[in-house]
């Protein structure tokens, strides 16, 4: 707008093009104010499909009630009376800078295009400045031709509106989102600002947030709404083969769409002819397979169609691939809308998909899985059946990040599991143990686990590799490292003899930070270093049964300041996590990869990832993830200089639970509250906290620990005044130091 405002006197051209959505209407919303705050006089009119065999109705639109019908009394006359009428309307208006602006050009009708073409062949003003918006990737050719004849005395700028950049969204979801859920929201939506109102809306109505952040939108219904306008005008025939594909996926192919229709292919060629020339779907294969425009513009046709119509073109679907020998994954997404009560065939085909989806789409395999469950008749023969198909569903969600439900679930199926097979018992004690030590419930965890492993006697396999790996992540979670390291020692006997790598690597992550905690490097190092090798060769399918060994084996090469180490496994761990949606340990991921960057000075990015980590605790209602991930962003915060937001994070870590740190976390979530208050100017409160940490030995502190805690100790008796004090806290942390 500075370089049209520097052009003032001038006749000249604007021309504003983008994708839609992309923000072309606001722009020139903005253009109309900037002109009439300079007194110009601004005609403003907007193109609408309906309008399209309505001879001047673009043109129409930007004059008042009189110009439109002396329009209106033009429509039935010829050609080159088009542009005449309108410069005689436009002779009537007072002297000064006229700003003509016209919007959505692409679907203007004949006679506005040939008018347009007469005023910018010979404009009417010396001061007259024509501002045109339309998509470029929907040019007619009347508008190409309008365009081409302009008088060569204008003087032409085009802004072409680009996607919007992640610090774009930074500025519009400031306070509303999580720097990772605005990555998230800028990813999925493109940069396009409609796919994102889209997208807030659907989140809005949707359990979980995308990855962090609510905030107040307008419904689902109400976004898909704003897209209804490019699907009026579609004829029966082209919105049917529309509604179709939107039903088959993203994606769709030609012969399928045919099949379901029972229309030749050439016929449902020709509508998605249609569909192309208005942008709502393009080409992946041209002739043969084609996409949505977007994801957004796909889910706003496929719930627009009606409701029992849908449902029977899921069943055709299913029925096609199945006929094509498509695999359950395939399927379900169409079983799933369509099956009845009672379906145990297709039951079995969603109870198959759920199983290969469980480890990479864990909310995918939920949602299949619940569908099940409602679907399975209740009856005592179908009793076992039920209890696995609820056990899974309870892991699925769990891996989702839910534990209080998922809790609630294995409980339930425990209760309904048969007694006869004793490994799947355990197995499924050893889920619901990982999923209660989590929530904070490490008294009855432990019970539960010695019972089961009474149960299930010493034999070498994986149910009592698990059960007894939950001891150990207990124990050292619970400020016991020497036990911790014990029970993974067994661990690890039994995953090398089965050769289970996961578990191998999980144990090897236990024992290394247990060694380093207590004190013993050499051991620590050679574990950290096996644990290493397993973990850096390990595949996605892998990774996703022992998300945990990256958590354990991350946080060894901290203690053992391998920071690169670290640091690449947290961010291993954390980007498989976010890209499969299996949250269950992203918290402690994020918190751990947060604390590395921090120490290596890359504070945006360490603060980033301990929000984040922080919304997904919070989402969890994991104590323990709270703890940690609290006190890492006070960790941060303390770095940035934002001492307040520092004591705040902090305060809330250490009071969770209210009684003395039993843990390395709420150890270390004591101490950086220590450091907020001593840097805060509250030399006695930091001093006071040593009690809840469990008194100047400092049990349930690792050993790296204890020497930044008595430095830390040391520097408060000195600000209080008290030299003698600080000298036997310099002695102890000496003492720590070379033990």
């Amino acid at each position: 707008m500075a370089e049209v405002n520097g052009r003032s006197g001038a006749v000249g051209l604007v021309k504003v093009t983008g994708d839609a959505g992309a923000g072309k209407t606001a722009v020139l919303a903005e253009f109309a104010r900037t002109a009439r705050a300079t007194e110009a006089i601004v005609l403003n009119g907007r193109a609408r499909e309906e309008w399209a065999e309505t001879p001047f109705s673009t043109v129409a639109d930007a004059f008042d009630e009189q110009g439109e019908r002396r329009l209106a009394a033009q429509g039935d006359h010829a050609g080159p009376s088009s542009g005449r009428v309108v410069r005689a309307l436009l002779d009537t208006l007072p002297a000064g800078p006229l700003v003509l602006i016209l919007d959505d050009l692409h679907v203007a009708d004949a006679r506005s295009l040939d008018a347009l073409a007469d005023l910018l062949r010979r404009p009417p003003r010396p001061d007259m400045l024509f501002v045109l918006g339309y998509r470029d990737r929907q040019t007619t050719t009347g508008l190409l031709r309008a365009l081409g004849g302009r008088s060569e005395q204008m003087f032409v700028e085009h802004l072409h509106l680009e996607p919007l950049l992640e610090q774009d969204y930074d500025e519009l979801l400031a306070g509303a989102a999580t720097a990772f859920a605005r990555r998230t929201l800028h990813r999925e939506s493109g940069g396009n600002p409609a796919y994102l109102k889209v997208l807030l809306a659907e989140q809005a109505e949707h359990p979980v947030p995308l990855d962090g952040g609510r905030t107040d939108q307008p419904s689902r219904v109400g976004g898909y709404a704003a897209l209804a306008h490019e699907l009026a005008p579609l004829c029966p025939e082209t919105r049917a083969v529309a509604e179709t594909a939107a039903v088959v996926g993203d994606e769709f192919e030609v012969g399928l769409v045919a099949e379901l229709l029972g229309r030749t292919p050439t016929l449902v060629l020709r509508a998605i002819g249609e569909l192309l020339r208005r942008d709502l779907v393009r080409p992946v294969i041209p002739g043969q397979y084609f996409t949505f425009r977007h994801p957004v513009v796909r889910r706003a046709v496929y719930h627009g169609s009606e409701l029992s119509w849908r449902v029977g073109v899921h069943a055709q679907v299913d029925t096609v691939l199945c006929a094509r020998g498509a695999s359950s994954l395939e399927r379900a997404p169409h079983v799933e809308q369509c099956i009845e009560y009672g379906d145990l065939d297709g039951l079995g085909l969603l109870e198959s998909a759920a199983r290969a989806a469980s480890l990479n789409e864990p909310e995918t395999a939920s949602a299949w899985l619940s569908t099940a469950l409602r679907t399975l008749p209740r009856h005592q023969r179908h009793d076992a059946r039920r209890a696995r198909l609820t056990l899974r569903l309870a892991e699925a969600q769990a891996t989702s990040g839910r534990l209080p439900q998922a809790r609630e679930l294995m409980h339930e199926a425990l209760g309904m599991l048969p007694t006869d097979d004793v490994a799947e018992h355990a197995i499924a004690v050893a889920s619901v143990a990982r999923v209660q030590r989590l929530l904070g419930r490490p008294e009855e965890t432990a019970a539960m686990l010695h019972r089961e492993l009474e149960a299930v006697g010493d034999d070498p396999t994986p149910a009592c590799a698990m059960l007894r790996f939950e001891l150990s992540t207990g124990r050292l979670h619970g400020g016991d490292p020497d036990g911790g390291y014990r029970w993974a020692q067994e661990v690890l006997v039994i995953a090398e003899r089965l050769r289970h790598r996961p578990l191998e690597a999980s144990a090897l992550g236990v024992m290394a930070m247990a060694a380093s905690a207590s004190g013993r490097p050499h051991p620590a190092l050679e574990h950290h270093a096996r644990a290493t090798a397993i973990l850096d060769s390990m595949l996605d399918s892998e990774l996703a049964q022992s998300l945990d060994a990256a958590v354990w084996i991350g946080w060894s090469g901290v203690l053992l300041e391998r920071w690169n180490d670290a640091l690449r496994h947290f961010h291993k761990g954390a980007e498989f996590a976010t890209r499969s949606g299996s949250l269950l340990f992203l918290p402690q991921l994020l918190a751990g990869q947060a604390f590395v960057l921090r120490d290596r000075g890359r504070l945006p990015e360490a603060h980033a990832a301990a929000e984040q980590a922080v919304h997904l605790a919070e989402l969890s209602g994991s104590p323990e993830a709270l703890v940690n991930s609290r006190a890492m962003l006070a960790y941060v915060d303390l770095a940035r200089g934002r001492l307040e937001e520092a004591l705040e994070s902090a305060g809330r870590a250490s009071v969770q639970p209210p009684r003395s740190a039993g843990g390395w976390k709420e150890t270390l979530a004591l101490r950086i509250l220590s450091e907020a208050k001593l840097l805060n100017g509250d030399a006695e409160g930091c001093l006071a906290l040593v009690a809840q940490a469990g008194g100047p030995e400092l049990p349930a502190a690792d050993a790296g620990s204890r020497v930044a805690w008595y430095e830390l100790l040391t520097r408060a008796e000195l600000e209080a005044g008290r030299e003698a004090a600080g000298a036997g806290w310099e002695i102890r942390a000496v003492a720590a130091a070379t033990a």
